[in-house]
């Protein structure tokens, strides 16, 4: 398969981290020895309108020393500066930017692929030529994504993010995916069909991959590697930078603002998903909920507007195949999600030690010896 990719990178006052970063995508470029095409790497030099003028000048003079590196590096380097007068919606905007620059630039095949990565991230040697990869009916994917794991904070963080998409995977949710920036792309033709990328200045990651979800499965790529940095971040509300600050206070305080439902919840969520499929081969679903006592899931969905919603898909669909994927439209990722912090509004306040044995359940029911190791933990879920 002959296809194109394109690297897109946001960068906001990224002069510490950038350097690093393309130097770790040249490593990679040599790496991978001419087995494939050299990727162009476009880096979009971003900043709000109302950024101060020292930030601002700082911004510019990145966009300077990047143009004077250039000739360092084997690979194409595009640079789109909007500094002046800015960007309205942070790094969701930029990345849409980016990427529709690359499309219409080098991508015109519909199978070409578009990455995103971030300035403050590095990547592993295989992680060019697994861009490459052959991969059958893909539209959007990921790649597996390391945190440093010398810090508590980060290690919890991780781990948190490979739990949740494991436990909506055992629950049978086709939303079971790591949403990290840094992470993920899908082709020109899946980019093209979702309307392409949300400018938001946050949880644009999510939201894509949301969307890419519901034309097929997100495929992930393998031996492709990236490696996010431990920064703290004041730029956006959610995310890894988000959660570092949101430590300050202390690392359980934290942890309790996610949204990490207990390993008997994603049972509960496999029975409303199964109801909601049953669905299909009969009259009342809020007889199905009675079956599986869970009438409170069904007053949620109908709140909601998922129980009308489903009635009207029902009743437009002439074979269970096309039921089954158009409930991916109503009870999506972020209904999903929403339904999980339902079940949540009456819990005690979470504690480390609580998360633990959830990991654990969770990755071995049967074990009788409970870690209490997050590090160990986390390896254990990075095997998965």
């Amino acid at each position: 398969m002959s296809i194109k990719v394109a690297i897109v990178i946001p960068a906001y006052r990224e002069a510490l981290y950038i350097e690093k970063t393309l130097r770790s995508i040249e490593k990679s470029v040599q790496f991978a020895n001419q087995s494939v095409p050299t990727p162009p790497v476009v880096i979009v030099v971003n900043n709000p309108a109302t950024i101060s003028r020292k930030f601002l000048k700082e911004n510019q003079m990145l966009v300077r020393f990047l143009e004077d590196s250039k000739p360092l590096y084997s690979f194409e380097i595009h640079i789109l500066d909007y500094t002046d007068p800015g960007i309205k919606f942070g790094v969701g905007q930029a990345r849409k930017i980016g990427l529709e620059y690359a499309m219409v630039k080098w991508l015109h095949d519909p199978q070409d692929r578009l990455v995103c990565l971030d300035a403050d991230t590095t990547v592993n040697a295989q992680y060019i030529a697994a861009l490459y990869q052959n991969l059958d009916d893909i539209s959007g994917f990921t790649i597996d994504c390391h945190h440093p794991t010398d810090r508590e904070e980060m290690i919890f963080y991780e781990l948190f993010l490979r739990y949740v998409p494991y436990g909506l995977q055992q629950a049978k949710s086709p939303f079971g995916f790591i949403a990290i920036g840094s992470a993920m792309g899908c082709t020109v033709e899946a980019y093209k069909k979702i309307g392409g990328m949300p400018a938001k200045s946050a949880t644009e990651d999510f939201h894509f991959l949301n969307k890419l979800r519901k034309l097929a499965p997100i495929r992930v790529l393998s031996d492709a590697k990236v490696y996010p940095s431990d920064r703290k971040s004041f730029r956006v509300t959610l995310g890894t930078g988000a959660f570092l600050k949101s430590t300050g206070k202390n690392l359980e305080y934290a942890m309790q603002k996610l949204v990490i439902p207990t390993p008997e919840e994603y049972k509960r969520l496999q029975k409303v998903i199964e109801s909601l499929q049953d669905f299909y081969a009969t009259d009342s679903l809020l007889h199905l909920f009675e079956q599986i006592n869970d009438v409170t899931s069904y007053q949620h969905l109908r709140e909601r507007g998922i129980v009308e919603k489903l009635h009207k898909i029902k009743d437009g669909c002439t074979d269970m195949v096309t039921y089954f994927k158009r409930i991916m439209e109503i009870f999506d990722g972020l209904e999903t999600i929403r339904l999980l912090r339902y079940y949540m509004q009456d819990r005690q306040p979470l504690t480390l030690g609580q998360f633990l044995t959830w990991c654990q359940q969770l990755h071995d029911p049967t074990a009788h010896i409970h870690s209490t190791d997050p590090l160990q933990m986390l390896h254990a879920y990075r095997q998965k």
